[in-house]
């Protein structure tokens, strides 16, 4: 028995979810055991930001799957934009590090454009 392509696609952006989830927490564990020494606890702040923009991106794509909407909303795509933001404000420090989050998040955005939000 074959899984549905719908549902392949599904479970492809869901481990896209997850490839930017742990690729964040990656960031938040290694930067604050670099940074912390050398520039105080409040960098946590920022390291934790992206792994944030995760968790309301998919908490924002599990409520439209939630009420049937289509696609990943505009809150999805400004998340998104907001994880490409945070790449272009720090690119001269941890930026460049962030890429990855933003492209994942904005291939998921792509991916559930034109069908229903994936589950979170």
């Amino acid at each position: 028995m074959s899984v549905p392509t719908s549902m392949r696609r599904d479970r492809a952006s869901l481990v896209l979810l997850l490839a930017a989830t742990a690729w964040s927490a990656l960031i938040l564990v290694v930067g604050s055991l670099v940074l912390i020494p050398e520039n105080g606890s409040g960098v946590v702040i920022v390291l934790s930001m992206p792994l944030v923009l995760v968790g309301l991106f998919s908490a924002a794509l599990a409520w439209r799957r939630a009420h049937d909407k289509p696609g990943p909303g505009a809150v999805g795509w400004i998340l998104a934009g907001l994880a490409a933001l945070l790449c272009l404000v720090g690119i001269l420090t941890i930026g460049i590090f962030l890429i990855p989050v933003a492209a994942l998040l904005f291939i998921v955005c792509g991916r559930v454009q034109e069908r229903r939000a994936v589950y979170a």
